[in-house]
């Protein structure tokens, strides 16, 4: 039976005048399907969410010592020495201290600016999201710390770092909140401080 229809139009037949109905796959419902739970199965243990989330806590322990364990160690001293170096590496004295205390600061500076602005990334993509979010910014501070070749790349790199340590600190403690039931609420919580204590003692 012939089949009329412009741009724009539904479907007719010349014979009936009632639209035909086309049909489009329940996507919604494919996304929920077993299928796709059986490939891609969700964690829902509250403590193994837990654990991966307070990793942002290890993170902020090693922002707490991350200068106290290498700021005497003469590698450090020489590479980022202030003025010429010496031949012996032992007499290098690293960089002076108002130097050395901008190099410290940038950490807690960028955790100051990453905690301010951990609310609105929150309220934009979600708190897991932003947690992520955060994640990727340390894996791109690290890579600055660890390529750094003076000073200013290494004030940088810490101050990125610190930024993804602010939006960690502020949000992994309220994501684990509004997930725990209120039995274990308490202890999911306090595994935050917990990690940090453990990022402090991993980086010493």
């Amino acid at each position: 039976m012939p089949v009329v229809g412009g741009v724009g139009q539904p479907l007719t037949s010349q014979a009936d005048t009632t639209p035909v109905a086309l049909s489009l796959p329940d996507f919604p419902a494919f996304l929920s399907s077993d299928l796709l739970v059986g490939k891609f199965n969700m964690i829902g243990n509250i403590y193994a969410i837990a654990a991966v989330a307070i990793i942002g806590g290890g993170l902020f322990g090693f922002d707490i010592s991350s200068m106290s364990a290498i700021i005497s160690i003469p590698q450090y001293k020489c590479y980022f020495q202030s003025g010429p170096i010496p031949d012996n590496p032992a007499d290098c004295t690293g960089p002076t201290a108002d130097v050395q205390g901008g190099i410290t600061a940038a950490m807690p500076g960028g955790s100051w600016l990453g905690a301010l602005c951990s609310g609105y990334f929150s309220d934009l993509f979600g708190r897991k999201k932003a947690i992520m979010i955060g994640a990727v910014i340390w894996w791109i501070g690290s890579t600055i710390i660890c390529a750094a070749q003076n000073v200013p790349m290494l004030v940088v790199g810490r101050i990125i770092n610190g930024f993804c340590v602010g939006i960690c600190s502020a949000q992994v403690p309220v994501y684990i909140s509004e997930l725990a039931p209120p039995s274990k609420r308490g202890r999911l919580v306090g595994a935050q401080q917990w990690a940090i204590t453990w990022g402090i003692m991993i980086m010493f």
